[in-house]
Parts: C-alpha cells; structure tokens; sequence
C-alpha cells in the first residue's frame, strides 16, 4: 500500500546548501537596483511546487516483526537523516517514531498500534537537527492486525499450541479455523487487553501445509476488520545415535530422536518390517532396540507419528567398532609426572576397560565401565622409574589384545632439610634454631636431624618438624659463624648451611 505526501517548504537551514542554485542579486552602481530574472531552480519539498511536493513517496507495509516505513532517498545537500513520524490518526498529531542516517530509506517501527490504522510520514533533517516541516496532506496509511504469537515458534511440529493474542483496542476476540468463523469461539482480554488461548490447528496429510487462523475483534458488540495469520505444518524428526556417533559399543546402544511433535514410533532393520513393527509411546530417546550380532555395519529405521495425522519415516546407521589401532595415552601425552595416579585416554566405542603394569596382572584385573578418560594408580617406587602400562578395550563384538603406553614417573620429593634462625645472634645469649625435614618419596624414611655450629654433629628435636637450643659463644666482635642441619634416612643424607653473625655481649 503506497500513499502520496507532501512536505511544506524546506526550512532555510536545509535549503541552505541549495543558495548556489539561486542566481544572486546584482547590485548596480550610484545605488540603482536591476530587476533580478527569475530564479530557474524549484525547490523539491515546495508542495505547490511542479514536483507536487512529495519526492518521498512514502510506503508503510506491515510484517511479522513491525511495519515497515521506506521511502524515496534526496540527493539534496546538507541532508544528514530522515525521521519518520507516526499518528494514529490521519491528520495527527504525528510524533517522532524514529530516524535513520542518510542515506538509509527504510524503518521497521516496533512500537505500532496493533488492532488499528497506523498513518507514517517522512522528513529531512540536516546537521544542526533542523528537518522540513509536517504537512498537512494524506500520509501512508497501513491497517495493522491484533497481535498474534504462535507460542514460542513459527512452525508447528504439533496441531495443538496455545495462540497469544494482544490488542490496543477491543474487548473480546473471535477466533475461526475458516474465513466464516463456523464455530469459532469469543474469548475476552485481560485489562492489559491479552489473551492466551489453546488451539488446535487441525489434521494435515504433510509437512509444508500452512494452516490459518482467522480472528476478529470486537469492541462493544461490534465486530472490526478480519484478518488472518498462518502457520506452517513443520514434523520433521531425526534417528540418530546417541551424540551423533556411528560407532557403537553395545547392542543394546542408545537412539536419539530430534524434533518436537513425535506422539508415537517403531523401529526395524528392514524399511519392509516398519508397517508390522509395534508402535511405542514417542519420547526422545529409545534403548530398547537390539542390534544384530553380527560385527557388521546396520542401519536402523524408525517411522514417526504426529498427532496432524502423517508419520516420517528416518534411519541411522550403527557400526560396531572393531577397535583396531587403539591409540593409549597417558597424562595427556607427556613425557613425564609426579603423580602416583596417572590419567589413561583413548577414544573408541568400547564398553569395557581395565589396566595393569604388566599382561599377567592384566588378566587378573577386574573389567570396569569404558571412559574416554580413566585413571590407574602405579606402583610408584617399586621397579623402574619409568612406567609402562597396559590397557585393554572391549565391546559387545570385539575383544581385541591389550596395547600400552609409557611416561618417566619423577619422585614428587626427595631427601631435604632446612634451617631457620636470626641472621644476628647475641654471644652467650640461647636462641632456638628450627628447621623441617621430608624423606624422599622413594627413599627411606627419616632416622634423625643433627645439628652442628662448628663443635661436631649433635641430634636435634624432632624430626618434619625439629628445633636445637642453642648459645652462641662468647665473642669480642662481630663474627660470622655458619650453622649446618643435615636429615638422615637410611643410607642417605642430606645438608643444609647458613652463615649467622654473632654480635658481642
């Protein structure tokens, strides 16, 4: 729907870069003037002007997401954007619904007035914000609908949905499946003039069908304008495995069934053996279809029903993984940890697994559920540092030989002690040295710290945690003196020194 307007003469500050086009005045010697000749240029937005004042040529449309306002663009200067204006009423008043840079010609207006005629304009606007003035002559007009939503979709996977219906105007709302309304029902809106209604669109032989719903409204008894709104019939839904995987680990594997509206389904293995298949409550997943035994690749078909009438019929193919050339991982793939639990990865369809550091414990070792990532703690410090692993993967087909992987286990501690006291002492004075000491993750545990300032290795208190009493000697000057601890465990021994300053009395 297109509807000529006009706008009034530009404002100066529009026209202003359009002086160039208006030859000047002369202006004579000795004060005499000359009858300037007639300007040549017309102004555009002049509407008893010969371009009739409407160079705009506004169109208002209304769609699923507003009305759509566009207009014819000006190649005048100076225009910096265009406002478009909205009344409700053919002669206004119009009030600003929004703008646009130049030179952009469309707006979609979201804030329309549903259930009502709804009248735009256009005009120019320059830098400074100054635009050509509202004229008084018929603007675009665009008849809006109630507003209708149909729940949260635009496609129907189910004939029953609820319709949410609002109005700016009107009491009560008819609603028909048929353009007579042949039993349609009233329903009345709330005080915010909503209303939330249960629908049912009806039976459909397919996908594809739009169906309609017609709807009136009234106000005070009195019925307005009919207008209609459709859906399409949109049933279209997926077999898949579980996660999208082709490759299966169990016979008894898992279905997937995508898309709404599936009120019932069967399954095959032979697309021939659907009709006698016996039909299942939908849902969106089924695990209770058994595969073959035979370690070959399957395809599996199910057939949908929706409650329009029609059924889909999908399929999806299973493929029992053989596991060969199963790649183990260890930690990721690093070449070294100080873990005593290491992560074991591997990617196939198995069902179960197990782990072992050598085959012969292998064969002993109790089956667990697969996991793309499972854990194994190791031997730690018994045999060499650096570990191997053993893995072994089956499914309900295959039972293949174990493989293995290796990593350099690094000790997470070895043999340490430390030392704490004042870096200045008082000769004579007793202070109190401490210290902590570990034995190493594989070594022996601790046996003993010792203390030495000099005058020979004497056992201190404790042992993670230990202390010695010590009185520094007697000194006349300043003079460094350096202090030892040392751990023992087993055979092993580990120092640690700091020098101190013993100050005089």
């Amino acid at each position: 729907m297109s509807n000529e307007i006009s706008l009034s003469r530009a404002r100066p500050v529009l026209l202003a870069a359009l002086a160039a086009l208006v030859p000047a005045v002369l202006i004579l010697a000795a004060g005499c003037t000359q009858e300037p000749t007639a300007p040549a240029y017309e102004n555009p937005l002049d509407p008893d002007g010969p371009y009739q004042g409407d160079p705009f040529q506004v169109d208002a449309g209304y769609t699923d997401t507003g009305v759509l306002v566009s207009w014819n663009g000006l190649t005048l200067s100076g225009i910096a954007a265009y406002e478009v204006l909205h009344s409700l009423e053919a002669d206004g008043p119009f009030t600003i619904a929004g703008s646009v840079e130049y030179p952009t010609k469309t707006y979609l207006h979201t804030e329309y007035a549903s259930n009502q005629d709804n009248y735009y304009k256009v005009r120019a606007v320059d830098a400074s914000g100054v635009g050509t003035a509202i004229t008084p002559v018929q603007a675009a007009l665009v008849p809006v609908p109630p507003y209708l939503e149909f729940g949260e979709t635009e496609t129907a996977a189910s004939r029953k949905l609820d319709l949410f219906i609002r109005v700016d105007m009107g009491d009560s709302i008819e609603l028909g499946a048929t353009p007579d309304f042949e039993l349609g029902l009233v329903h009345e809106f709330d005080d915010n003039g909503e209303v939330t209604v249960p629908w049912d669109l009806g039976a459909a032989d397919s996908s594809g069908v739009m169906k309609r719903v017609y709807m009136r409204v009234f106000t005070g008894g009195a019925a307005g304008q009919t207008w209609e709104d459709s859906i399409e019939v949109d049933f279209d839904p997926q077999l898949t495995l579980k996660n999208g995987e082709t490759f299966v680990a169990s016979m008894n594997t898992l279905f997937e069934i995508s898309g709404d509206g599936v009120t019932q389904m069967r399954f095959a293995a032979d697309l021939r053996d659907l009709p006698s298949a016996p039909w299942l409550t939908g849902d969106a997943q089924y695990d209770g279809y058994l595969l073959d035994a035979a370690p070959d690749s399957q395809t599996v078909y199910g057939e949908f029903m929706c409650d329009f009438g029609f059924t889909r019929v999908d399929s999806a193919l299973a493929v029992p993984d053989s596991l060969a050339n199963i790649v183990l991982t260890i930690n990721g793939g690093a070449e070294s940890t100080p873990d005593l639990e290491f992560s074991m990865q591997t990617s196939v369809a198995a069902s179960q697994m197990r782990f072992a550091e050598s085959v012969a414990e292998l064969a002993s070792t109790a089956w667990q559920d697969y996991a793309t990532t499972g854990y194994f703690a190791h031997s730690a410090c018994v045999g060499d540092l650096v570990k191997t692993v053993h893995g072994q993967f089956r499914n309900d087909w295959f039972d293949p030989d174990p493989v293995s992987a290796t990593i350099q286990w690094l000790p997470a501690e070895v043999l340490d002690v430390t030392i704490a006291v004042a870096d200045t002492v008082t000769g004579g004075t007793p202070v109190q040295v401490t210290g902590t000491a570990v034995a190493g993750t594989c070594g022996d545990p601790l046996d003993a710290v010792e203390f030495n300032d000099g005058g020979g290795w004497i056992i201190a208190d404790g042992l993670e945690a230990w202390s010695y009493d010590w009185t520094p000697p007697t000194v006349v000057e300043h003079t460094p003196l350096t202090l030892r601890a040392r751990a023992l465990a087993g055979a092993e021994a580990d120092t640690v020194e700091v020098e101190v300053i013993v100050a005089p009395d």
